[in-house]
């Protein structure tokens, strides 16, 4: 249990040193020069003074334990801009924590899972003894492949819980917590006929099965399921069936998950299908935490379950200041797990990557994103607010909780 305790208090100290820190950062990135050539540069230099092997890849760190970061750098569209700022992130959390604890090298993966799988075999080669990445779903997989046999485990950006298994651990905000956590909420409240408004993909999928546990867990009901595909006015029509049954007195609470580009178009056709005067909450996901739904009136009252921003914005503070322009909202994921990588090899030297050092119970405090919990399936426990959405944007309407004792009987 002490143990357990110097882990807490090891990332909470560390937390003063990142304020003094960001204090004195400098502007742009200390990346190496060519992304295809092994370096010569004083991360190299640092990393081969240090007994590990030459690397092939951006190096980040100069200290003496090989950790990997596995993006689609030159991937087409979201992925590049993703790598870019996972990148930038774990450049910022080991110049705030500590640049000689771990060597992180950078591997593009250009969005394939066969290179993500080959920069993997790559890594490890060159003595990675743990990877972060890679960030789309699809490639999880292939990573895993060639981790698995060797015992290194894996920190994935992905947020599907379906290619989570032991040692390949999924970082990214997968939906179930966050509607567990919001619907509960909402049932606190008298929430009881509920419905759900669903994209007809993945994500309508993963979605409604935790919506019909977490409503089951209320002791309410699920009134209806809607689904729609994206194309022509079907998103808007739904919305405005799934209306006409709130406006009947047969819905409550209407569940609407999908994120802030289509959120306020549905959210507009509820509405406008309900009466003043009759009872109406809306309930979403992780993704409204997003300007667009902050400025739209029509979720004025609605909620939704995220993680504590103050730390979050604390970082992209910090971040814009180093890098002159903001973080996607996802780059802080690399940020704590970078942070995470550091503490455990600060303070556990010899088995700070083990499976059971990764999984305690009593997680850990992420500085961004508040505190997470690694499970031995390979999900991730996050303790998450609940916010409401005002006209000044969104407050707080139940606090994160401060252990995952309290997540569990929230």
């Amino acid at each position: 249990m002490a143990e357990r305790r110097s882990l807490i208090l090891g990332l909470a100290n560390v937390a003063f040193a990142s304020v003094l820190a960001a204090c004195s950062t400098t502007t742009g990135s200390q990346f190496g020069s060519d992304f295809n050539t092994p370096q010569t540069n004083p991360q190299q230099q640092a990393a081969l003074e240090n007994g590990l092997p030459p690397a092939t890849g951006r190096i980040l760190g100069s200290g003496k334990v090989r950790v990997a970061l596995l993006v689609p750098l030159t991937a087409q569209g979201f992925g590049a801009l993703a790598a870019e700022n996972f990148i930038n992130a774990t450049d910022l959390a080991l110049r705030e924590f500590s640049l000689d604890t771990i060597n992180v090298v950078v591997k593009d993966t250009k969005g394939s899972p066969q290179i993500a799988a080959e920069a993997a075999r790559e890594a490890l080669a060159e003595g990675a003894e743990l990877i972060i990445g890679p960030v789309f779903s699809n490639s999880v997989p292939a990573v895993a492949s060639v981790a698995r046999p060797t015992g290194v485990p894996v920190l994935s950006f992905s947020n599907s819980p379906s290619v989570a298994s032991r040692g390949v651990n999924i970082f990214g905000f997968t939906p179930g917590p966050g509607i567990d956590r919001a619907i509960r909420y909402a049932g606190s409240q008298g929430s009881r006929s509920f419905a759900a408004l669903l994209p007809n993909n993945a994500l309508g999928q993963l979605a409604e099965a935790a919506f019909r546990q977490s409503v089951a867990g209320t002791g309410g009901r699920v009134t209806t399921i809607a689904r729609y595909n994206y194309e022509g006015n079907e998103p808007v029509t739904r919305a405005s069936e799934v209306g006409a049954l709130v406006a009947s007195g047969q819905v409550d609470t209407v569940f609407v998950p999908d994120a802030g580009d289509i959120a306020p178009n549905l959210a507009n056709a509820i509405k406008q299908a309900v009466p003043a005067g009759r009872a109406l909450r809306l309930v979403g996901s992780g993704q409204w935490d997003d300007p667009r739904i902050f400025r739209n009136p029509a979720f004025q009252g609605a909620i939704f379950a995220a993680p504590d921003r103050k730390g979050y914005n604390a970082f992209a503070s910090r971040y814009n200041q180093t890098f002159g322009k903001p973080p996607i909202r996802l780059a802080s994921l690399a940020f704590d797990a970078t942070s995470l990588m550091i503490v455990l090899v600060r303070n556990f030297p010899g088995d700070y990557f083990s499976f059971a050092r990764l999984t305690d119970r009593n997680g850990f405090a992420g500085m961004a994103d508040g505190p997470f919990q690694i499970r031995g399936d390979g999900q991730v426990n996050r303790a998450l607010a609940v916010y409401e959405v005002g006209a000044s944007g969104p407050t707080i309407v139940s606090p994160a909780p401060r252990s995952f004792s309290e997540v569990a009987s929230n």
